[in-house]
């Protein structure tokens, strides 16, 4: 056989090296997508053919260079995710994290002719949907968490539970009912009420029954709820990082505000209510539990998402910067 000319070799060598380069260059040029910073809607399937919605700035699941943050963030009682999500991307914007920060809003739509998954109002408390899928709203949270990896998102440093109001009730307690560990922060913004982890109250519980009933203890739980043993509970809580923010102007009594007798043993207000609850993990749990836990006070603002993610307080703990 005649040699093959040096000439052509080389000119073979570069055409290969060239395609080479090029398939790797445009290979991670598609794995960097540019984050947005508007919120939009999507979906993802969480089980079967049903479907959940969420709100965000990205595709999850999609694989991205760009994500070294995912941040879920649980909406309120007012049923408004693309908010929470948009005031999430604008407060990541004010930090210079918007560039790397993946917001992930999931919709606990009410709606029951949405076509999707839907849940009544005990979604806070880690209901099962009312869809055929039938699934606890702590459960899918943990599903879409466990769907977070190194593989989709190579250059990933933390996952981070974030909520506001009904989102923080929702937050503290799916933290003590999940054995999920992959979840590198908690921040529960104006928790309503809190699923407090012995009998005792700051206030009197003389004649109140069902004070420590689940949700607002651990007590008679659900049996959405009922899987992990009190101690086991005790013990899940504990280990996660866990921030609360605490507005100081949150003190209002009114319409939106859980009055009832059974609340009302944890605290007069949800600022009060806050700090009680804290205080009774160090009592509980004893001085060593502040590596993982604390309170946060966030001067002047009341029961706002958008006043408590964007206040210098309310970032850092979001961003950890």
């Amino acid at each position: 056989m005649k040699a093959i000319p040096r000439q052509v070799v080389s000119a073979i060598t570069f055409l290969v090296m060239s395609v080479s380069l090029f398939v790797v260059g445009n290979a991670a040029n598609a794995a960097a997508i540019t984050l947005g910073s508007t919120a939009t809607s999507r979906t993802t399937t969480i089980q079967g053919s049903n479907k959940l919605t969420y709100w965000g700035n990205g595709a999850l699941g999609t694989q991205n260079e760009n994500v070294t943050r995912v941040l879920f963030v649980i909406h309120g009682n007012g049923q408004n995710p693309d908010s929470y999500a948009q005031t999430a991307l604008d407060a990541a914007k004010s930090k210079g994290v918007l560039g790397q920060t993946l917001v992930v809003t999931p919709y606990w739509d009410m709606n029951s002719d949405s076509g999707k998954m839907y849940w009544d109002s005990d979604w806070r408390e880690g209901d099962f949907s009312r869809d055929s899928t039938h699934q606890s709203s702590y459960l899918v949270l943990d599903k879409l968490i466990n769907s977070v990896d190194t593989t989709t998102y190579p250059n990933l440093k933390e996952i981070v539970v974030a909520g506001h109001s009904a989102g923080a009730q929702f937050a503290t307690r799916w933290a003590a009912i999940s054995p999920n560990t992959k979840v590198t922060r908690v921040v529960a913004a104006n928790a309503g009420s809190h699923v407090w982890l012995d009998s005792s109250r700051p206030y009197s519980t003389s004649g109140i029954s069902g004070y420590n009933d689940y949700k607002y203890g651990t007590a008679n739980r659900p049996s959405y709820v009922s899987g992990p043993s009190t101690t086991t509970l005790k013990a899940q809580f504990a280990a996660k990082r866990m921030i609360q923010l605490q507005g100081t102007a949150d003190t209002v009594r009114d319409s939106d505000f859980d009055t009832s007798k059974q609340a009302d043993t944890q605290g007069r207000n949800r600022y009060e209510r806050g700090h009680k609850f804290f205080d009774s993990l160090v009592r509980i749990y004893g001085s060593s539990i502040t590596t993982n836990h604390e309170v946060r006070d966030v001067p002047g603002v009341g029961h706002t998402w958008g006043g408590m993610a964007k206040s210098p307080v309310g970032m850092t703990a979001l961003f950890n910067r």
